[in-house]
């Protein structure tokens, strides 16, 4: 998987890489090396004669004037047969694209696509008219998947026999609005590292719909480059296979892909208003970003205690909030059980135990508002009561 910005996601099926049997099984012609002529090393060879030397020398001397005399002729007939395999592999190898392609385009000549009134930021507005002025009608806008996809933009096009559909992304670390953190790479259960889109993009790749993802500051930046990259893309399909390694000698500058921390990072320090023309609104505005890792630990005032713990690593870095978390206090001496969620600045306590009676329905649900939070100190706000309460780590 690509750590940066451009990529596609693609059945690796596609991928039609060389095999064995397609390497080339001819021997390129040769010269064979003069031989030097005998010369007697000692009396005795120089009285007796070295005829059983001069006779090796003279069978090699012939093989090298023959070889000379024939490289020309084997050099033209070498690269005759050359050509003639090189068009056999091109056949094979065009007939295997085409049994690949024709079964991946076919599938998403079944997919059906619904009206619907995307809402588009101003990058993607932006990027759309130099998506409409480079592909005009192929452009297709204000969509959605019947199985409830929601593009930013796809490009129909014909190639050949084949209809291809482009899913074109532009991904942003966070929303401007919310502080929503968006399109991070994520850890799957098993260790390995994905991102937060993997499955809806394999679903389209299910449905024989290829997705091209760019980060939001190359569009904005790099637009003319994005649309090269992307011409590039449909270039290849055209080809004999899509080289998985050699990324269509890329022009745009590339971005790294974030994780969840890292998209935190960038929202609270109002990141996306460094490249876009109008700005966002700043943290300040939104609330800042906190997770719920943020506030594990022992926090303790003159009178009461609480305990914000995770209850299994398999939740840890998953989405902002994550009832994985666990919460556990003495609060005017009851003991209380919950689970901590967290949005924003704002974090939730759902309360499912009190005195170890479990609470099956109406459970008292509190919400803080985060006014400071350190390695040390706590500082929030009751939203229902109004106060204000302080406490440290």
């Amino acid at each position: 998987m690509r750590s940066d910005y451009p990529f596609i996601t693609i059945p690796e099926y596609l991928y039609d890489n060389e095999s064995d049997d397609e390497k080339n099984p001819l021997v390129y012609p040769t010269i064979l090396p003069r031989p030097e002529k005998p010369i007697p090393k000692n009396l005795f060879e120089k009285i007796f004669g070295i005829k059983k030397k001069i006779g090796a020398y003279e069978t090699k001397l012939n093989a090298h004037n023959l070889s000379m005399k024939n490289y020309p002729r084997d050099l033209d007939n070498y690269f005759k047969e050359l050509g003639t395999l090189m068009v056999i592999a091109f056949q094979k190898r065009a007939a295997i694209r085409t049994e690949k392609y024709s079964k991946f385009f076919a599938l998403n000549t079944r997919v059906k696509l619904l009206p619907y009134k995307n809402k588009l930021g101003l990058s993607e507005r932006k990027f759309k008219s130099f998506l409409f002025e480079h592909y005009k009608d192929s452009l297709i806008t204000n969509i959605c998947f019947e199985f409830r996809g929601y593009p930013d933009f796809l490009l129909k096009i014909k190639i050949e026999d084949f209809q291809v559909i482009l899913n074109i992304e532009i991904d942003e670390p966070y929303a401007a609005e919310t502080g929503e953190l968006l399109h991070f790479l994520d850890e799957d259960y098993d260790g390995s590292i994905s991102y937060i889109d993997s499955l809806r993009d394999s679903v389209l790749n299910d449905n024989g719909i290829i997705v091209i993802r760019f980060a939001e500051e190359q569009v904005v930046k790099y637009p003319h480059e994005c649309i090269e990259f992307i011409d590039s893309i449909i270039n290849h399909i055209d080809k004999t296979h899509f080289p998985e390694d050699e990324y269509y000698n890329c022009k745009v500058v590339t971005v790294k892909r974030w994780t969840v921390e890292e998209a935190r990072k960038l929202a609270n320090e109002d990141y996306r208003n460094s490249y876009l023309p109008n700005k966002t609104p700043t943290k300040e505005e939104r609330g800042h970003i906190y997770l719920p890792q943020d506030f594990e630990g022992v926090w303790k005032n003159k009178d009461n205690y609480f305990v914000i713990g995770q209850e299994n690593k398999r939740g840890n870095n998953k989405i902002i909030s994550d009832s994985n978390y666990s919460y556990g206090a003495v609060i005017d001496n009851q003991r209380l059980v919950g689970n901590v969620f967290i949005e924003k600045d704002i974090l939730s306590i759902s309360i499912k135990k009190i005195q170890g009676r479990k609470l099956y329905a109406n459970s008292p649900t509190w919400k803080f508002r985060v006014i400071k939070l350190d390695e040390n100190e706590l500082t929030y706000l009751d939203l229902k009561t109004g106060k204000i309460f302080l406490y440290v780590r």
